[in-house]
């Protein structure tokens, strides 16, 4: 079934997500992926990092969620700002029928206005009982404030860690640990923060089934794709953009290896064995975090292997502010000898001096400000193993802007319409085949592009 939804401008787009009583339009517009990632950036979006542990009876599932304060609705108050939202955990099993519901209500407080817009995030606990199985997770984000909402939904599966030789819980990753009155506190990091992180990552993990006097080996490594992926475009002819290549970075092996730690550990206790490690931070590439464990009991051993593919980005992100980066994202606006000089620029301070004069003699430092505001929105919409702007979405949308109008078909193609002067400019893209733990990437429909009316768009920056 197709669907067209309108695209003006971003506001036009977002005034269709926050309106009451459209449910056909709501529907529409659902299933066109830009439209979802709009979306993303009008409601009390969260981040939820979901961790399998045993639990007396079998199992359970930890959910845990961080809202950052520039989502929220606040509100002027005696003492500063505050609001307020309700985060609600829904678990289903394969027919739909719900198993397990909790509701979480927050109240946050701001001191200042700047505080209320800020990235700083509140971030919590959620715990629901899951014996093993495999579930549908709805989690549901509420701002009492504005009545937005924000929904996400997963397919997990729950272990029964006491049926295995060997069994671990998920790993949680960490920002840090501190003993304090209560035992043990963790302080956990979300995979989209990494780049936050100083220098250091920690990993928490139980391990279950343990004797005293067992071996357990625990093998820790960031791991790299197999080769550097392909650049899908080339910078030698300006309508290169139409010839990507057909690659999916998202899908790309991942065996060499960027970091490795063997440790050995004697269990002391029998059953549960807690364990807290820190390791350097990963590079800022897209990375696979593998974490073997080997547990020997009389001379036999037995492994489990859990792993977390995740992009590390600059702490800047979404914001571009590498002269490296700004100066490759002008290749698309840049000609002849500007993509020379783009090119041969090789130190920080010769592709500042290129930047500057680029944007010198096309439209000054307004024009910049709008260049490097589209850098950002194309990294905040379509980010996914890679920095969004540097998709083929994301450089459409770097150059040219939100689509006017959006045809799709389910979440397998989608195409941008843009008037161009007197003609219409259409951009389709086709879905890469992704596994399930693989972020959604869309490629260039190849050879679809209409070189004169990109270069329609291309002139409108210089």
């Amino acid at each position: 079934m197709k669907h067209r939804v309108q695209f003006i401008v971003m506001g036009a787009v977002l005034s269709i997500v926050m309106m009451n009583g459209c449910a056909s339009n709501s529907e529409a517009v659902s299933d066109c992926f830009v439209t979802r990632q709009y979306k993303k950036l009008a409601l009390p979006m969260f981040t939820s990092y979901i961790m399998n542990v045993a639990s007396p009876d079998s199992g359970r599932i930890d959910v845990y969620c961080s809202l950052p304060y520039h989502r929220l609705h606040f509100e002027k108050t005696g003492n500063g700002f505050s609001g307020s939202y309700t985060f609600s955990v829904i678990l289903r099993n394969d027919q739909g029928d719900v198993l397990q519901t909790k509701d979480v209500q927050r109240l946050i407080t701001a001191r200042t206005y700047n505080e209320s817009v800020s990235s700083r995030a509140d971030a919590f606990l959620v715990t629901v009982p899951a014996p093993a199985g495999k579930y549908t997770l709805d989690m549901k984000m509420v701002d009492d404030g504005s009545g937005l909402q924000y929904r996400e939904q997963r397919k997990i599966t729950a272990r029964n860690f006491y049926t295995e030789k060997i069994s671990v819980s998920d790993f949680l990753l960490l920002e840090h640990a501190a003993r304090d009155t209560n035992g043990i506190s963790l302080r956990p990091v979300f995979p989209t923060s990494l780049s936050l992180l100083k220098d250091s990552l920690g990993i928490f993990q139980e391990v279950y089934n343990l004797r005293a006097g067992d071996s357990v080996r625990v093998s820790f490594s960031y791991r790299a794709a197999k080769n550097a992926p392909p650049r899908p475009y080339g910078y030698s002819d300006p309508s290169a953009l139409g010839y990507f290549r057909q690659f999916n970075p998202c899908s790309q092996e991942f065996d060499s290896t960027l970091y490795r730690n063997d440790s050995i550990i004697v269990a002391s206790v029998n059953g549960t064995m807690q364990l807290i490690q820190f390791y350097p931070k990963p590079p800022e590439r897209y990375v696979d975090i593998v974490r073997t464990i080997v547990r020997t009991r009389n001379g036999k051993s037995d492994s489990t292997v859990n792993s977390l593919k995740v992009l590390v980005t600059a702490p800047s992100f979404p914001d571009v502010l590498s002269a490296a980066e700004i100066a490759e994202a002008m290749l698309f606006l840049a000609r002849g000898s500007e993509t020379d000089s783009i090119l041969s620029a090789r130190t920080d301070s010769a592709r500042f001096a290129v930047i500057a004069g680029f944007w010198k003699r096309h439209g000054g430092a307004e024009k910049m400000r709008a260049f490097l505001q589209r850098l950002r929105d194309a990294n905040e919409l379509f980010t996914a193993c890679m920095e969004g702007w540097k998709t083929p979405m994301g450089i459409v949308y770097l150059v040219c802007g939100p689509p006017e109008y959006v045809d799709c078909q389910a979440s397998l193609y989608e195409t941008w319409y843009y008037s161009a002067g007197n003609t219409t400019l259409s951009i389709p893209f086709r879905l890469m085949q992704a596994g399930d733990d693989e972020p959604l990437y869309y490629e260039l429909v190849p050879y679809s592009i209409n070189d004169y009316s990109w270069q329609y768009f291309v002139d409108r920056w210089r």
